[in-house]
């Protein structure tokens, strides 16, 4: 997932921004997906062995540099999306329809095709879902709502200054994150085709001006809530605590890589034990608590950062089975106080997973003190 991420931020080509163009500061794609779930885990009961069928619509804005993030991400587009799936075996799986926030990045443009890496994310509604009585075989997804992520690796041919004509391979994912059992999630490789309408083309121009006076440094303190279901289907649910310190260097106005230490307690691990009345080496508390390691990336778009890390556990406690974790979310930055030493207020949304199977879904609030 990171690799594709910094593509994204390494184009092969550039947009020429010393020369004017024709195209629109704005426009509508209509897309239609095709494609199958994969069974990603030995746990999960059965996948459709029909394909999956869907469509899109996109509604995007263009940038040209107004903003001092738009030069660094090579002049990325940004907009939302209304996403159907009418996964195979229907009376089954169901069907899906979900609402997305999206950034598109282009690794290469020419006046024939531009190639890009597209991110979104967002929550979708579920027609089906398990149900140990009425729908036993769908073990993939608990819950009508669910958290959706696409990313999409595409070109878009240029037919027109007014219609484009685009090509992609497409990975979704659907999953509400452990807050209900059993869940596995539904992961679709998925081609699509598709046509982007620009209404109104002009002549435009990207701003090529270099900004040198962003702030560099960043040290960001924030607390992690995440929920998560334990001892089976409809079993209760308990909180996961965490406090994260990190310290970031921006490289651009519009991309930091960070570092820095999480703490974590888990309160199911803590009440099984004392439950139980199970003797461990340490107290109970100590069992549910541990710490790691974490190092990542945040694309900046403005008020919004694409958050992805990767977390090293420091030590194991009673419940730790992978030494490692992943997070993957957004972040939306409220407000921000002075110009030399700036203070940021943010609050976030991401998935946790240790490996293809999510842990538990995540809300954050924090603040950041930005620094030269």
């Amino acid at each position: 997932m990171l690799l594709v991420l910094v593509s994204g931020l390494q184009p092969v080509r550039a947009a020429d921004a010393s020369d004017s163009f024709r195209g629109g500061r704005w426009g509508v794609e209509a897309s239609y997906l095709v494609g199958k779930i994969f069974k990603h885990s030995p746990k999960v009961n059965h996948v459709p062995h029909e394909l999956s069928q869907g469509f899109q619509i996109d509604v995007y804005k263009k940038t040209l540099g107004e903003q001092p993030w738009h030069k660094p991400l090579n002049f990325p587009e940004f907009g939302g999306t209304l996403l159907f799936i009418r996964f195979g075996e229907n009376k089954i799986f169901g069907d899906v329809i979900a609402l997305m926030g999206y950034g598109k990045f282009y690794m290469y443009r020419s006046k024939v095709v531009d190639l890009y890496t597209r991110v979104g994310a967002g929550y979708g509604y579920i027609t089906k879902k398990y149900d140990y009585l009425t729908n036993p075989t769908n073990n993939l997804i608990s819950s009508n709502i669910n958290l959706s992520v696409q990313i999409k690796i595409g070109a878009e041919w240029k037919l027109t200054p007014n219609v484009q004509l685009s090509s992609t391979f497409a990975f979704n994912h659907l999953s509400n994150s452990a807050a209900n059992l059993p869940n596995y999630g539904a992961n679709l490789l998925m081609g699509s085709i598709g046509i982007k309408a620009i209404p109104m083309v002009k002549d435009l121009y990207y701003n090529c001006e270099r900004h040198r006076d962003f702030l560099h440094n960043e040290i960001a303190a924030m607390y992690v809530l995440g929920i998560q279901e334990t001892y089976g289907f409809n079993g209760p649910k308990f909180p996961i605590h965490s406090a994260v310190l990190t310290y970031a260097r921006y490289t651009s106005p519009g991309n930091k890589i960070f570092g820095g230490f999480c703490y974590e307690y888990v309160r199911a691990v803590h009440d099984f034990l004392n439950y139980n009345e199970i003797t461990t080496r340490y107290s109970h508390t100590m069992e549910a608590t541990t710490a790691s390691f974490v190092v990542g990336d945040e694309i900046m778009l403005g008020r919004v950062g694409m958050y992805y890390s990767a977390g090293i556990y420091l030590w194991k406690d009673y419940a730790t089975i992978n030494p490692m974790y992943f997070r993957l979310g957004a972040n939306v930055y409220f407000a921000q106080f002075g110009r030399k030493h700036a203070f940021k207020l943010f609050g976030g949304n991401y998935v946790k997973a240790h490996t293809s199977v999510a842990q538990s879904n995540q809300f954050s609030l924090g603040g950041a003190v930005a620094f030269r």
